[in-house]
């Protein structure tokens, strides 16, 4: 994963990208680091679909509901 941190490091802000390193590093269990890929997307893309999501479902696997229910209420409210 290093190759892609330093990817990222250097301002690659492609949506699809920075959305598919979250989805892996959160199926790896590695929450933070992919938390840090969702708030470098939400900065390129607020509106990039299944964001909100993802983030909440980070949030709930981290066992932080209180800021995985406010992603949810995001995606509800159609920024996601």
């Amino acid at each position: 994963m290093e190759k892609h941190a330093t990817s990222q490091k250097c301002g690659h802000a492609d949506p699809d990208y920075l959305f598919t390193l979250a989805a892996i590093n959160a199926a790896h269990r590695q929450y933070k680091r992919a938390l840090e890929f969702l708030r470098t997307l939400e900065e390129a893309d607020p509106n990039y679909p299944g964001l909100w999501r993802l983030r909440a479902k980070v949030y709930e696997l981290m066992g932080d509901v209180e800021n995985a229910a406010l992603c949810w209420e995001k995606g509800r409210d159609g920024l996601a």
